[in-house]
């Protein structure tokens, strides 16, 4: 793949090739949590990483995630 084209693999995941030897990769899901207090909390999950291609192979040389909560699953 080209730089700056996308790449879906249908699991809310995206690929992004920035160079030859470059890629970010970003992944969106929702998760539906069971608390011990019996609260029930739907969290929006995404991350990125960076991947760079060294002579090893693909490498994650930075990786950052956040969590929201959204409105409870009905």
């Amino acid at each position: 793949h080209h730089p700056g084209s996308r790449i879906n693999t249908g699991n809310a995941v995206e690929i992004v090739p920035l160079t030859p030897a470059s890629a970010l990769l970003t992944s969106r899901e929702t998760n539906d949590m069971q608390l011990k207090d019996g609260g029930a909390p739907r969290c929006a999950h995404t991350f990125t990483m960076l991947w760079k291609l060294d002579k090893d192979g693909w490498k994650i040389v930075h990786a950052h995630e956040s969590w929201r909560d959204e409105p409870a699953a009905k």
